[in-house]
């Protein structure tokens, strides 16, 4: 054996990060989206109710195949404005 059991395979990191900052943006990737379990937990509802909500539209998500996708930034702001559209909540 020459390279062990992980020949083959590599971590792509990008040059000009260091390691902590290549985590620490592997870290914020991962974290970008909200589940459903912690949309109802926020909600204090339950997950048939919330996905009732995303195919309704009330809660801003995209349909990936059986999943839904609900970026914390689109939640954060759909939140913050009480769940209002965007045009009509600037004015």
């Amino acid at each position: 054996m020459t390279g062990g059991p992980f020949e083959g395979y590599r971590t792509v990191i990008h040059p000009q990060l260091s390691f902590c900052e290549e985590y620490k943006r592997m870290e914020r990737k991962k974290n970008a989206a909200l589940g459903v379990n912690e949309i109802a937990k926020r909600l204090g509802v339950g997950r048939l109710r919330v996905y009732a909500m995303l195919e309704a539209g009330v809660i801003p998500g995209i349909r990936f195949g059986r999943n839904w996708i609900v970026t914390r930034h689109a939640y954060g702001e759909w939140e913050r404005t009480c769940g209002l559209k965007a045009s009509l909540a600037g004015g």
